[in-house]
């Protein structure tokens, strides 16, 4: 079970957002939440290498519902383990995050690598979700493959390092209105450099999906699942996303035409209102929880 310690209460546009680490499988992992009773809870997993703040003008478009966003291993604030962590682990390590906070089940959304590790927790630990939210994410192989230049630019984290690669890098992995919007790209980049991960924890997420396959077990995948793909996604062609609603017995498609791989941080308002109508449907006021102790009780921001 994770261990959670003190924290701070810190202001995010506006927002009063509380911010601590909780310590979960030997890691120290960084984690925000807000809106602590709102609904039913939601955790957001975070793409390969990006930190908490890239998460900010999806937010901005969500109700006010509780959300909880963590750093993975390497990645923001959260140390580099001293060993790869494999993908079930990582998911056993969400869970303790889950315990820390006195979440029993919770809903999920994986964006990219969050969404490969959303459905391996999904796989092992079924009965701590309630609904699945996938964005821009792949069953893993056999499967439709970028193209090798893509492939290429994303086995290098240097487009969380330095600006003006981030700009010519940037547009070409994302594509959708970030390639469109050169201005708009721009001004997204700030969240983006804000805490780069560090090399090894990029290695280590690279290392953790390389090998990635949903095809055996995919089909029992059970939870009502919303998938989300733009139809221009450079780093998971859209085919991928038809294939997984096919195969997931309870999944939906929400295909966004001209969006690209960051469709939920350059055009949140095109995605934001389908996965809050998504999650609301037949939901209960809270999540379900463990009693209150002192894992259990935050601080209401």
């Amino acid at each position: 079970m994770g261990r959670r310690q003190r924290g701070v209460r810190v202001s995010v546009r506006d927002a009063v957002v509380d911010e601590f680490y909780v310590t979960a499988r030997g890691q120290r992992i960084r984690v925000q939440r807000r809106n602590i009773g709102n609904r039913y809870p939601l955790i957001l997993i975070n793409g390969i290498g990006a930190a908490i703040e890239m998460w900010q003008p999806f937010i901005d478009e969500l109700d006010d519902r509780e959300l909880v966003c963590l750093d993975l291993p390497g990645c923001g604030l959260s140390p580099t383990p001293p060993l790869p962590m494999r993908l079930p682990r990582i998911a056993a390590l969400i869970t303790d995050v889950m315990d820390s906070l006195g979440l029993q089940r919770t809903d999920i959304l994986g964006c990219s690598f969050g969404g490969v590790l959303a459905l391996e927790l999904a796989r092992r630990f079924p009965e701590r979700i309630r609904r699945l939210v996938l964005v821009s994410t792949t069953p893993g192989t056999p499967g439709a493959a970028p193209h090798p230049a893509v492939v290429a630019m994303m086995l290098s984290p240097i487009r969380y390092y330095d600006r003006r690669v981030a700009e010519l890098i940037v547009p070409l992995i994302a594509g959708g209105q970030t390639a469109r919007d050169r201005r708009q790209m721009r001004s997204g980049l700030q969240d983006r450099l804000m805490h780069p991960p560090r090399l090894c924890g990029y290695a280590y997420q690279l290392l953790a999906i390389s090998t990635f396959t949903a095809w055996p077990w995919l089909h029992r995948v059970a939870h009502r699942t919303l998938v989300v793909h733009g139809r221009d996604d450079p780093v998971s062609p859209a085919l991928n996303a038809r294939l997984m609603t096919a195969t997931m017995p309870n999944a939906r498609l929400h295909m966004i035409a001209g969006a690209g791989h960051l469709v939920l941080l350059d055009e949140p308002t095109r995605a934001a209102p389908a996965i809050v109508e998504f999650l609301e449907s037949g939901s209960p006021a809270v999540g379900v929880r463990y009693a209150a102790g002192p894992a259990a009780r935050g601080v209401r921001g």
